[in-house]
C-alpha cells in the first residue's frame, strides 16, 4: 500500500513540476512575443512616417498641378492608379503653361454635392502603412504543454494581446491605417478626361496640327461630333499660336491706355502749335481759363478727331504702325494741313492717311480771349478766314464771328469722310451754300 502511495505521490509531483514548467514557458513566450511585437511596431512606425511624408509631398504636388483641386486628384488616382496620376497631373500642368489649357476644364469633373476629400484623407488613403501581423498566426506557439489544455491557448493569446497593446501604447507608438480614411472619403466624381488629352504636344501649333489629324481620322470613321469637338479645340489653339507669334514679333496689344496716351500727345502738339495755354494733369490737358471759347471748342473737336483717326489707323494696321501714324498727324498739326483717314478697302489692304495741304486743320486763329466769343485775327483791316466781317479800323484787329458755313465745315471735319454724318453736312452745304462748295475739304 505504501508503495502505491509513493508511486502516486511521485507521479503527482512530476505532473505538477511539468505544469509549472509549461506555464513558466508560456509566460516567457508571451513576454518575448510582446517584446518582439513592440520592436516591430517601433520599426513600422518609422517606416510609415517616412512613407507618409513622401506620399504627402506627392499628393500636395499633384493637387497644386490641378489648380488645388482634391477632387481632381482623387479622380486621377481612382481611374489611373497613383503613379500614373502623378504623371498625368504634371502633364496637365505643363499643358496649361504651354498651351493655355486649364487642367480642370480638361478633366471635366461633375459638380460636387457636399464636401470634397481633404488632403489628409488623400494622403492617408494612399500611404502603404505597415501593420503588425495578426495574432492568429502565432496562436499555436504561445502556450506550451499543459498550458494548452482547458482553453489555455486562447487565454495565452489574449494575455499576449493585452500585454503587447499596453506596451505599444505606453511607448506612444502610432499605428495608422489607410482603411479609416477610405471609409470616410467622399465618392469619386465622374470626369470627362479623354485619352487624346494625355499626349499633347508642346506648342499650340503642333498640338493643333495633331488635333486636326485626329479629327480627320474620326470624321472618316463617321464620328462627326467628336471630330467637330477636336477641330474647335484646334482652332482655339491656333488663336493662341497667332497671339504668341504677334508677341514674339514685338507686336503688343493696342489698349485703351495707349489711346489715351496718344490723345494726350496730340493735344500737346495742337496746343503748342496754336498758342493755347494747356497744363498736363493726371486726367489730360487742362486748357487755360482765358482761352477763347471758339479756340477751346476748335481745340477740343480737333484733338478728339485726330485721336479717333489715329486709333482707327493703328487698329487697322497693327500697333507697330503707331510711330508712323503719330508722325504723320503731328506733321499735319505743325503745317496746319487737314488729315483724314481712309479705311482699308478689303481684308488684304491697309488703312491710309490723306493729307490735304489746301485745307486748314485748325480752323481758328491762335489768340487769347477778351471775354467775348469772337476769334481775334491779326492783320491791318484785312478780313480773316471767316466770311462775316465786323467793324475794323486801320491797323486794328478785325473781329469776326464764325459764319454758318464756317460752323458747318468745322463740324464736318469732326466726322470721317464717307460717314453718314459727313455726307449729310456736305449735302447741306451744297444745297444751302452753293458758293461755298469749293471750301469743302478734300476727301469729303
Amino acid at each position: 500500500m505504501s508503495f502505491m502511495t509513493g508511486v502516486a505521490t511521485g507521479l503527482a509531483n512530476s505532473v505538477a513540476a511539468s505544469i509549472n514548467a509549461d506555464m513558466a514557458q508560456t509566460d516567457k513566450n508571451i513576454s518575448q512575443l510582446a517584446a518582439l511585437r513592440l520592436q516591430r511596431a517601433s520599426d513600422n512606425e518609422a517606416t510609415n512616417r517616412k512613407a507618409r511624408k513622401e506620399k504627402e509631398a506627392d499628393i500636395k504636388t499633384m493637387v497644386s498641378y490641378l489648380d488645388n483641386s482634391t477632387d481632381a486628384a482623387q479622380f486621377l488616382i481612382d481611374n489611373y492608379s497613383f503613379d500614373r496620376a502623378k504623371v498625368i497631373a504634371a502633364n496637365l500642368a505643363n499643358q496649361k503653361q504651354k498651351l493655355g489649357l486649364n487642367p480642370l476644364d480638361q478633366i471635366g469633373l461633375a459638380k460636387r454635392d457636399g464636401k470634397s476629400a481633404t488632403l489628409e484623407q488623400l494622403i492617408d488613403s494612399n500611404t502603404p502603412y505597415l501593420s503588425l501581423a495578426p495574432l492568429d498566426s502565432v496562436k499555436g506557439n504561445v502556450a506550451v504543454g499543459f498550458g494548452k489544455m482547458f482553453g489555455g491557448a486562447d487565454s495565452a493569446i489574449n494575455r499576449l494581446d493585452e500585454l503587447s497593446s499596453s506596451q505599444i501604447a505606453a511607448a506612444g507608438i502610432d499605428m495608422p491605417s489607410g482603411e479609416d480614411a477610405l471609409k470616410t472619403m467622399p465618392p469619386v466624381l465622374q470626369g470627362n478626361l479623354k485619352e487624346y488629352m494625355l499626349g499633347r504636344l508642346d506648342t499650340p501649333k503642333e498640338e493643333a496640327e495633331r488635333l486636326y489629324m485626329l479629327a480627320n481620322n474620326l470624321q472618316a470613321k463617321g464620328k462627326k461630333e467628336e471630330a467637330s469637338t477636336l477641330r474647335n479645340e484646334a482652332e482655339a489653339l491656333m488663336l493662341i499660336e497667332n497671339a504668341v507669334s504677334v508677341s514674339a514679333s514685338g507686336e503688343q496689344k493696342w489698349k485703351r491706355s495707349d489711346v489715351d496716351a496718344a490723345g494726350l500727345n496730340i493735344g500737346e502738339a495742337l496746343a503748342l502749335n496754336n498758342g493755347i495755354n494747356a497744363k498736363k494733369t493726371p486726367t489730360g490737358l487742362l486748357v487755360d481759363a482765358n482761352t477763347k471759347d471758339t479756340m477751346r471748342s476748335e481745340y477740343t473737336k480737333k484733338q478728339a478727331y485726330l485721336t479717333n483717326i489715329l486709333d482707327k489707323y493703328v487698329k487697322a494696321n497693327g500697333v507697330n504702325s503707331y510711330p508712323d501714324a503719330l508722325t504723320t498727324i503731328k506733321t499735319a498739326i505743325a503745317d496746319n494741313h487737314m488729315v483724314t483717314y481712309v479705311p482699308p478697302a478689303d481684308d488684304d489692304s491697309l488703312g491710309t492717311f490723306v493729307v490735304d495741304k489746301d485745307t486748314l486743320l485748325f480752323n481758328a486763329t491762335p489768340a487769347v480771349s477778351n471775354a467775348s466769343n469772337a476769334i481775334i485775327n491779326p492783320g491791318g483791316g484785312s478780313s480773316s478766314l471767316n466770311t462775316t466781317p465786323a467793324a475794323s479800323g486801320g491797323g486794328a484787329a478785325a473781329i469776326n464771328a464764325p459764319s454758318p458755313v464756317d460752323k458747318l465745315i468745322t463740324k464736318l471735319q469732326t466726322y470721317n469722310p464717307g460717314s453718314v454724318d459727313a455726307n449729310n453736312i456736305v449735302a447741306k452745304i451744297k444745297r444751302d451754300y452753293p458758293n461755298a462748295v469749293t471750301r469743302i475739304p478734300s476727301g469729303y
